[in-house]
């Protein structure tokens, strides 16, 4: 059956705080029984523990078989468990999301700012697998796309790999802080973006969607 609004952000912020580039994903992904879509906490853990049974060797031999520590980063985030979905189920039902409920989707940044105010008790969230879980939001169509105004300042706060591009390109120095000159970045970003906007033609633009 359709899930309700808190169900499907359940969901979705389990697959990228979770299970996302878990061994179980990989080993699960051609079979029937891989589910990526919940309606509770409890659901989820229930259904881990029957993966438990399914995949026994696997796990006993990787603790972390169903959420990988080193899902984004070279270093272990330690926070980052199965046992972190009850704190993720209470901030799917918040009531907060009631913004996912009017006619028109929310904007990036207002959902943005909502998720950032619930992140302090999300176990294991960071700022870039905060700004995926947004990103998977707009891919599914529950708010909008960010504008490029809105990502400046979110490239600036995770400064990982777009940062390093923007270094690269010149459009930085080697030497920023990328998190302490939010304003700089932005004004990279917005550079970069309207040359290349302005160099693609339409139909290479189409093929990159």
């Amino acid at each position: 059956h359709a899930l309700d609004r808190s169900q499907s952000l359940f969901s979705l912020l389990i697959f990228r705080n979770i299970l996302f580039n878990s061994p179980f994903l990989h080993a699960a992904a051609d079979q029937t029984w891989l589910r990526l879509t919940f309606t509770s906490d409890l659901d989820f853990l229930q259904y881990i523990a029957e993966m438990k049974v399914q995949y026994e060797s696997e796990y006993s031999k990787n603790p972390n078989f169903f959420c990988n520590k080193r899902a984004y980063t070279r270093r272990p985030i330690k926070e980052r468990s199965v046992n972190t979905a009850t704190a993720y189920w209470k901030a799917a039902q918040n009531t907060a999301w009631k913004i996912l409920d009017h006619a028109n989707p929310p904007s990036f940044k207002k959902a943005c700012e909502v998720l950032t105010k619930l992140s302090d008790d999300l176990p294991g969230m960071g700022d870039l697998s905060c700004y995926l879980s947004l990103a998977d939001m707009a891919e599914s169509g529950l708010i909008s796309h960010p504008t490029c105004e809105d990502m400046g300042p979110l490239i600036a706060i995770i400064d990982a790999g777009a940062v390093g591009g923007l270094k690269d390109l010149g459009y930085l120095p080697r030497d920023i802080q990328a998190s302490k000159e939010g304003h700089q970045v932005s004004t990279a970003f917005l550079s970069f973006y309207n040359a290349i906007d302005t160099t693609l033609a339409q139909d290479e633009k189409s093929g990159m969607q």
